[in-house]
């Protein structure tokens, strides 16, 4: 296994080790466990009309389980986004099959 396979699956594993990692499962866990908020989310993913959505996140991030999940998710997508952005800036944009 080259060094940078080796390196990246060493992230990875810091990253599932990470309080960041087990904070967005807790919030996870007890948003699953919460019935008033899980109906929320599966209207808010259920519904077409923009003001219903608008209302439904308003009272979700009221929560601060849920909050504190997006928050969380949030930060992993940034992290996630800066990773890969070096990735490209290493490896260029795969034109090789062009």
């Amino acid at each position: 296994m080259n060094d940078i396979m080796k390196k990246t699956y060493e992230l990875i594993d810091v990253l599932e080790e990470s309080e960041l990692i087990n904070e967005i499962s807790r919030c996870r866990d007890k948003i699953s466990k919460n019935h008033d908020l899980s109906e929320l989310i599966r209207k808010g993913n259920s519904t077409n009309d923009e003001y219903m959505l608008l209302d439904i996140k308003r009272r979700l991030y009221k929560n601060k389980d849920y909050k504190s999940y997006m928050d969380k998710y949030n930060e992993l997508m940034y992290i996630v986004m800066d990773i890969n952005y070096r990735y490209n800036k290493l490896l260029g944009k795969g034109s090789c099959h062009k």
